[in-house]
């Protein structure tokens, strides 16, 4: 597992923008994890940053379903 340099859990593609973290964050193999005991915040320059309570979390690229298509496809933000 590797700490990463900042505590971003993933980064905008299209906006650049990113959601942070107030906690260090580390990365295995594409998946971010971090540990937060007294919870954190999760923040991005274009919404509310939301609270999470205490708890160990995983952090992995979010994917969307159309089912008309059928087909999955990489959220980008």
């Amino acid at each position: 597992m590797k700490k990463m340099d900042k505590k971003v859990l993933a980064e905008g593609e299209v906006t650049g923008h990113s959601h942070t973290v107030t906690v260090d964050v580390f990365e295995d193999e594409g998946i971010r994890m971090f540990d937060a005991p007294d919870g954190t915040f999760v923040k991005h320059e274009e919404h509310h940053e939301v609270q999470l309570p205490p708890n160990a979390y995983e952090s992995d690229k979010v994917v969307e379903y159309d089912p008309i298509t059928e087909r999955v496809k990489k959220v980008v933000d």
